[in-house]
Parts: structure tokens; sequence; C-alpha cells
């Protein structure tokens, strides 16, 4: 992913405090590391999860050192956290080939099984390798209020399963042939990107949504593309009362635009709940195979409904941002600020970085912190701080930055949130 907007809400990572969007999460936070080579506490994800007691009422974050861990991970503690440290999603990478067709069932070939509550996962990759031929989950979500930060989901047949609650995913990539996201869930992918890599397409997603449940699945203001163009459909009901809405989404050619809705077994898409709402690109369209929400109706289904429940869960938060700011003259880049979430003595913002009319090779984001502020981790840029000014750079992997084009990175910090006044150098 080339991008880190709207960084998400619940993530606790290391702070202290009651997290928006976490119910009941505690005061204090626990760090056990994992590095394969032995320079951590423990040398397996599951090591790490093992050791947290299983009545765990305290934040529990699980830093991951850069690498490939090939083994199944089941998340059965609340509260935990799952933390690549690699500078991007692509470094840290939890992988097996469990399938279908080796005996373990769909949902039981999962590379990793969420099975409690407030789970958390940020800046890693989850995989499962088995190949083609075979339904082969990389993960299985059956835990309430899980959240999804920047982690790429790898696999062909039914790569992520979104089993039953509610799981907000934010920055994701998500990578399939069939039915690659299926699953009962109230489940809401916001700025990601779905990429159909089957130069024959397939089925997005396959809703399994109880009849009594209002809301479904929702991809918002995300991305859909694919391998081709005209063969890929928006998806298909595996419970006759599916529901799936894409809203304010670019949709490109490889959506089958005149029919992009199939029938499931004895399910016939028509009496399916799926809905489009505002979407644009060369696969969006307006017909009668593509039931589209009004502008009244689309006030019901925004992410924030589609994940309430009855306890009021919001993860996306609300946000201090800086003035909008249009591209710059030249070669030259300007930057925008928002805190996106706080917390007792910490919180989370982002800097989106924008391109004058020139392309830049290479960007420096500065400024100075306030009392008592620290910043402890960057994604998407290399963090700098000397005293109280902080510069961050862009990293090789962005490239370079096309002109009127933006790139955002998200950090972490301790202290109390402010907008601060940035600078913006180029090259």
């Amino acid at each position: 992913m080339s991008t880190f907007p709207k960084f998400v809400a619940a993530l606790a990572l290391v702070a202290g405090g009651v997290v928006v969007g976490l119910t009941s999460t505690p005061a204090e936070a626990a760090t056990l590391t994992v590095a394969k080579d032995g320079t951590g506490m423990y040398t397996t994800v599951q090591a790490a999860v093992d050791a947290i007691p299983a009545s765990n009422s305290t934040r529990q974050v699980i830093t991951i050192k850069a690498g490939t861990y090939r083994e199944i991970v089941t998340v059965n503690k609340p509260y935990v956290t799952l933390q690549g440290l690699g500078s991007s999603a692509a470094q840290t990478v939890i992988v097996n080939n469990h399938s279908n067709a080796g005996g373990y069932g769909t949902s039981n070939s999962a590379t990793v099984f969420v099975k409690a509550k407030d789970f958390l996962a940020t800046n890693l990759t989850m995989s499962n390798d088995y190949g083609e031929g075979s339904q082969a989950v990389a993960v299985n979500v059956n835990g309430d209020r899980a959240v999804f930060d920047n982690v790429r989901f790898l696999g062909n047949q039914d790569t992520l399963l979104v089993n039953n609650y509610r799981h907000y995913f934010h920055n994701v990539y998500v990578e399939g042939t069939v039915d690659f996201i299926f699953g009962g869930a109230s489940a809401v992918f916001h700025n990601s990107t779905i990429y159909e890599k089957r130069s024959s397409g397939g089925p997005i997603i396959a809703a399994n949504t109880d009849t009594a449940l209002r809301y479904g699945i929702l991809f918002y203001k995300s991305t859909i593309t694919g391998a081709a163009n005209n063969v890929t459909t928006l998806g298909r009901p595996w419970g006759p009362a599916a529901q799936v809405l894409y809203r304010e989404s670019s949709l490109s050619a490889t959506i089958k635009t005149a029919q992009p809705w199939t029938d499931m077994s004895e399910n016939s898409w028509t009496n399916a709940r799926f809905l489009e709402y505002r979407n644009t690109g060369a696969g969006a369209s307006n017909n009668s195979n593509r039931p589209q929400l009004t502008d009244a109706q689309a006030a019901d289904y925004t992410p924030q409904k589609y994940l309430a429940g009855t306890d009021g869960w919001n993860p996306i938060g609300a946000s201090t941002t800086t003035a909008p700011t249009t591209p710059p003259a030249g070669g030259a880049c300007t930057a925008t600020y928002r805190t996106t979430s706080s917390w007792s003595g910490g919180f989370q913002g982002e800097v989106t970085v924008i391109a004058g009319s020139t392309a830049i090779a290479s960007w420096t984001v500065g400024w100075t912190l306030g009392s008592g502020q620290t910043i402890s981790q960057v994604w998407n840029g290399k963090l700098t701080t000397s005293g109280t000014g902080v510069t961050v750079t862009n990293e090789t992997y962005n490239g370079t930055l096309a002109a009127g084009a933006s790139t955002t990175f998200g950090f972490l910090a301790t202290g109390t949130p402010t907008a601060p006044g940035l600078t913006c150098s180029s090259s």
C-alpha cells in the first residue's frame, strides 16, 4: 500500500487510557516482543500469545520483528495487538498453507484465527500460500470489535473469513480469486484496496448476513481492481439475506458492468440486499442490475452505522484536521496534519504530503513537538528526532510522487495532541 489515510481511531498500540471505540479497555498496556532470530522474548507469534493469561484484562501489545513466520496463530485472549515492526506491512509476514483439500475444512484452514474481542493488528501481512485448487483461508475473524490497519491479506479462494461480530478494516489490501472475502459479520473496508488476481475473474465477496442483521459488509471509499477487464463480479449471496454495499469507491474496468452481481446455489442475488452508492471509475455504472441507494437512504448506511451495534462502537472516531491544502506550484510540496484518535497519555495522527505541479523524487516534513510530546513510531516514512524537532522523510519504496499526487504517513505519539505547523521540502 502506498498511502496511509485516516489512521484508525481504535489502534492503541502502546498507551494508557481508554481508547475511542474500545469498550472497557484497561489503563495499562504491556509489550511482548517476537523475533525469529532470537533477539526478542519469543521466536514465534503463538508463543507470545500463549504467554498472555486466559483471563487477560489489559492491552497486550505483541511487536513482531520483520521476517517470515510460518506458523498457525490463534488469538483466544482479549485486548491483544499484533504490530509488525518492519518499515512496511510486507516486511512482517505470518503465513501457512492449510486448506480444505488438506483435510482442515474451509474455516479451519486459516493461518490466523481471531477468537477474542478487541483484537488489533497493524503493519503486517497475513497469508495462506496453499495456491489454487481449494479453499484456503488466511484469516478467520470471529471476535467482536476487531481492527486491522495497514494489513495485507494474501490468498486465492476464500482469503478472508469475516465470520461473525463487527470488524473494521482500514488501509488494508485483500487479494484472491473466488469469494476471497466471505462471511456473516458486519464489516467495514475503509480506504482499502481489493484485488481480483485471476485473469478469468470471479466474485469478490460471498456474504452470509443473518436476516435479522441490518448491516453486512461495506466497502467505503476503497479501490476495487483486478488482473483483467470485465471479468470480476462484486459478489454473490452465500446466504439468502446477504447484505453488501459498495459506497463512494473506485471500481476499475475489471468489474462486469452489465451484470456485477451473481447467484450462488439456490440464493438469487435479486433477493439479497446488494447495493451501490456514488461509485466512480470504469467499472461503475447505473442499470437495472445495479441497485443504487438514494442520498436520503445513504444517511443510514455509513461506516459508523455498520459498526455501532448496541454499545456505540466507533473505531473511526473523531479527528482534528488542519485546513485542506491545494497543490503548490512547481516542484514544491506541502503537508496537512490531522489527529485521528487520542487517549490518556497518547494520540495518533497522519500527515499528508502533496506534490506541486511537478513530480518530486523525495520529500521531508518537519515540525516541532509540543510540551511532553514524543513520536514513537511512523509508518510509510523514516523518522528522525532531535530534541523537540521531528523530521520524516519518504522511504525509497514510496518512489516518485507524481505532480499533484499525495501520500500519507501515520504516526504514534505520547502526550496531548496539538496541530503543528508543518514544513515540507522536496527535491
